[in-house]
């Protein structure tokens, strides 16, 4: 059975969160008065990585060297109240949550790109991933293109608004990979 990162980090996160209102997780002792909190290294340690307020809500995944597309981008992160994830090295392009990447697999490398393309077979499903490199197409990105002119800088943006989860539900546009069906009939 195959399951998605998206529901393996829900459940897990609904169980970590059970397990610390118990007081049964290591994470999150219960002190004497009975409330819970976060061990001292283990808050030191999510310090450190900064990976707090993370989510497939409000973050969009970055690796790219255009100077040009990154203000418009921030903008736009901006205005959405999103994050903005900038990869690191190594970067871990299936680990942080993201509605939305923009990725250079020249920036992000080889090995990281090969690894999100086996997560992709491996769950079955393909992200909303916009290519901005001169590569051979992949068929797990969602879309491949070129971002040196401003006028496509600026559909790219109009692009990763329409597919913030906030205007998905507002429009109610179905993103399913069900095709030829209508939205009552997908459901």
């Amino acid at each position: 059975m195959k399951v998605s990162r998206r529901v393996l980090l829900k459940d897990g996160g609904l169980l970590l969160f059970g397990m610390g209102v118990a007081g049964l997780s290591p994470l999150f002792p219960k002190n004497v008065s009975g409330s819970t909190a976060l061990k001292p290294e283990v808050r030191k340690m999510s310090d450190a990585t900064d990976l707090r307020g993370f989510s497939i809500l409000n973050t969009i995944f970055a690796s790219f060297s255009n100077e040009e597309f990154r203000p418009k981008l921030e903008s736009l992160a901006s205005e959405l109240q999103c994050r903005i994830y900038w990869s690191e090295d190594p970067p871990d392009i299936v680990a942080v949550p993201w509605f939305v990447a923009v990725v250079d697999r020249n920036v992000l490398g080889s090995d990281a790109w090969t690894i999100y393309e086996e997560y992709c077979k491996e769950i079955g499903e393909k992200e909303w991933c916009f290519l901005i490199d001169n590569e051979p197409p992949s068929c797990f990105a969602f879309k491949q293109i070129r971002i040196e002119e401003p006028e496509i800088q600026d559909s790219l943006i109009e692009m990763i608004c329409n597919f913030h989860p906030r205007a998905v539900r507002k429009y109610k546009v179905d993103f399913s990979l069900k095709e030829g069906l209508t939205q009552s009939e997908a459901e």
